[in-house]
């Protein structure tokens, strides 16, 4: 396996795990609607959203640049 497809499914794992804090985070929004409560689940809900948009992004990004298009340095 090469560093890159290790890379990659990580960020998959990374995105199923964030995807159940989710889930659970939205039940917990049902189920305990007290004011409190429910701002702190809210926040998270939101936090869990963009960081799994992020990934969603990055391994995007990734699969379209060509490996080798992108050199990092001086130039000469």
């Amino acid at each position: 396996m090469s560093a890159g497809t290790g890379t990659a499914r990580a960020a998959v794992d990374l995105k199923s795990k964030v995807q159940q804090i989710e889930e659970q985070l939205q039940l917990a929004q049902q189920e305990y609607p007290e004011r409190i409560a429910l701002d702190r689940v809210k926040l998270a809900l939101a936090l869990a959203k963009f960081v799994r948009s992020q990934l969603a992004l990055d391994v995007g990004a990734e699969q379209t640049i060509p490996p080798g298009a992108v050199r990092v340095g001086r130039l000469p």
